[in-house]
């Protein structure tokens, strides 16, 4: 038999209502040992507690006589948000022609059916369930939609600077003499780690969920776009301003401060970004 929960916490719970059962629990926090317990998992008399993520890739191949008891029977605790997730659970059973079997029991305080119902759904069937996962899919299609956009634009973004800050450097090695190109190098690196700083502050305030009837995602990356055109705009003025005021060596700055102008700077923001997403397509509230 094997059990599948929805999370790491779910799999602990069942695990305590099953204190005179023998059995596994697999839920992905020791991977290194889970593909080799899950293989175990079809041997006879075996009971297995398990989350989705745990043993993935891994065939449970049935022991001895065990088709002739009916094979492996799954038995699904809750309704994930992915009805994949679901149909992955299944199949878990009766693969390559063995026998097998599946059951899915559902209560109204499980976490999908709960977040739709706090928005005043009414769930009385299993085909209520259904159209709530279709919800729930598309809700997260929505967010991944979204942050592809809004990498699309920032990523492209970055390329362009890098492409000129990469002939800006040449002009530095071919052109040693001229103090121009060394101070315009350093006006780029500045003016990105300010635009950097400008985008962060402003996703950190942005109003996500109202704006007045205007779509979130054009309405921010117009201001992001204002952001680039004044970067340029920085760039060609503190790099006029530096040559006025005769100097010809730009500041020193260091090895941390270059790789968080220059190299992928945007990993840690977009996680918080998505996670920040993810909460809000549980709670219905992605665009207001």
């Amino acid at each position: 038999m094997l059990i599948g929960s929805e999370s790491v916490e779910a799999s602990e719970t069942i695990s305590r209502a099953l204190p005179d059962i023998p059995h596994t629990v697999l839920n992905a926090r020791h991977g290194d040992i889970e593909a080799a317990l899950i293989t175990r998992a079809g041997e006879r008399g075996a009971v297995t507690v398990s989350t989705n993520m745990a043993g993935r890739g891994v065939d449970i191949v049935l022991g001895e006589g065990v088709a002739a008891l009916g094979g492996l029977h799954v038995i699904g605790t809750a309704r994930n948000d992915s009805r994949r997730i679901d149909n992955q659970l299944r199949g878990r059973a009766g693969r390559q022609g063995d026998p097998g079997s599946t059951r899915y029991f559902l209560a109204l305080d499980d976490e999908l059916i709960r977040r739709f119902r706090d928005d005043g759904e009414q769930i009385q069937t299993l085909t209520d369930c259904h159209m709530l996962q279709r919800r729930a899919e598309g809700r997260h299609l929505d967010a991944r939609l979204f942050l592809h956009k809004y990498e699309r634009v920032i990523e492209g973004q970055r390329h362009a600077l890098l492409q000129t800050r990469e002939e800006v450097l040449q002009r530095c090695e071919n052109e040693p003499n001229e103090p121009e190109w060394p101070i315009r190098l350093d006006a780029i690196d500045e003016a990105w780690a300010c635009y950097l700083e400008e985008v962060a502050h402003l996703k950190s305030g942005f109003p996500w969920l109202n704006l007045g009837g205007r779509e979130p995602l054009s309405e921010f990356l117009h201001r992001v776009d204002e952001l680039f055109t004044q970067l340029w705009q920085q760039v060609d003025h503190e790099t006029a301003e530096r040559l006025a005021n005769g100097e010809t060596t730009p500041p020193r700055r260091g090895a941390t401060w270059t790789d968080l102008t220059v190299d992928q700077p945007f990993g840690t923001g977009m996680e918080r970004i998505m996670k920040g997403l993810a909460r809000k397509a549980k709670s219905g509230s992605l665009w207001g």
